[in-house]
């Protein structure tokens, strides 16, 4: 085993064992920060106006405010978005001015409940304040977003049918005993509340209710899965701009030449699955071959089978810029998330990548690679 995949599972045992003394303080922790809230909460008006869609932006950047958040926060400004930036560190007051000069309201809290947390006492806010929008964002800082300029995201998210939507439908786990577990959800980085999820008792019950914790697997039981769940009971199947489907669909009728240039797209960190990736691509372009049907195949088995392994964001960056338009990149420092980031910098180095990153966006995928360490809030 690959140190890295051993320290995940390390920390994953770990995160387990620590749910043990956490059953019996954190309803503990929960009710006292409730409790205080107003005091806990620091807000702090921008200059941004209101409209009637609100977009909740939770933030980590304790080294400092990034370049492209301001640009998020541009963007979502310029999508008729009225942007609400919780941060789960402390601001310097430059940051907070910052921030402030693109922002409808920012708020700093404690980093108690990873992003859920902070999404939960945005939306709570939002009730303080008597502000009930017709459309609402929560989207947080782990991804970079908007990737490229006149970026249509949010139209393509508006336009889709259901009233709860995402950017990325992630898939079922056919090994869990519990039923709900098996069930598809969306990506909580990026989520779209229509009107009418917004006004169902379903949405505010799930918030209301919702059991912050500072555990990560937790959250993402109780929060990212938990939350379509209660959507779906509620009557809203999550809709997505992409699915892993998509992909395998895509793979499944493209021709040798193009599966062999997509080849060179795939990032991946299995140590076996990159040999025989290099060794396929050196036999197919070095050598003058008859092509049989069964090399087509075996060029699409060995993309699948990388992309099986990892998510498709950080294996097959490319193409999700270039012919699925995702414009989101996820910041991760995990190694194969940096792999995927890695292949960006080499196609846009070598010219191939068609997609037109933001300058900011460039740049900070080039200092993660270099060795930076990307701020993030993700779960």
């Amino acid at each position: 085993m690959q140190r890295w995949k051993l320290r995940r599972e390390l920390n994953r045992i770990r995160q387990q064992l620590q749910a043990i003394p956490e059953f019996f303080y954190e309803p503990l922790l929960r009710r006292w920060h409730d409790a205080r809230r107003s005091v806990r909460l620091r807000t702090s008006d921008g200059l941004a106006p209101q409209t009637d869609k609100v977009a909740i932006y939770l933030i980590y950047q304790p080294q400092g405010l990034q370049a492209s958040t301001l640009l998020a926060c541009r963007h979502l400004r310029a999508q008729g978005y009225s942007p609400l930036v919780i941060s789960n560190s402390p601001l310097s007051d430059r940051d907070r001015e910052r921030l402030s000069s693109e922002s409808w309201r920012v708020v700093e809290r404690p980093n108690f409940g990873y992003d859920f947390g902070g999404y939960r006492d945005g939306i709570l806010l939002l009730e303080d304040w008597s502000v009930r929008p017709s459309s609402l964002i929560l989207m947080n800082d782990s991804i970079w977003f908007p990737t490229r300029e006149h970026d249509e995201t949010l139209s393509r998210l508006e336009s889709l049918p259901s009233g709860f939507c995402g950017v990325l439908t992630l898939g079922s786990d056919a090994y869990s005993r519990h039923p709900r577990h098996r069930e598809p959800f969306l990506g909580s980085f990026f989520l779209l509340f229509k009107a009418e999820a917004l006004k169902h008792p379903g949405f505010r019950r799930f918030w209301r209710e919702y059991r912050s914790t500072s555990n990560k697997y937790k959250t993402i039981r109780r929060g990212e899965r938990g939350l379509s769940n209660a959507m779906r009971e509620a009557g809203f199947e999550g809709a997505s701009l992409f699915r892993n489907e998509d992909f395998h669909d895509h793979v499944g009728k493209l021709s040798f030449n193009e599966l062999l240039a997509m080849l060179h797209g795939i990032a991946t960190v299995d140590l076996v699955l990159k040999e025989e990736i290099r060794q396929t691509l050196e036999r197919f372009e070095t050598a003058i071959l008859p092509l049989e049907e069964s090399d087509a195949a075996r060029l699409r088995q060995l993309i699948l089978d990388a992309t099986r392994k990892s998510n498709i964001f950080s294996t097959a960056p490319i193409c999700m810029l270039d012919h699925f338009g995702i414009s989101f990149v996820k910041k991760s420092k995990d190694p194969q998330n940096l792999a995927g980031l890695e292949k960006i910098v080499e196609f846009m180095t070598a010219g191939g990548l068609r997609t037109v990153l933001s300058a900011e966006v460039r740049e900070e995928i080039q200092h993660a690679v270099s060795g930076g360490v990307p701020n993030r809030a993700g779960i």
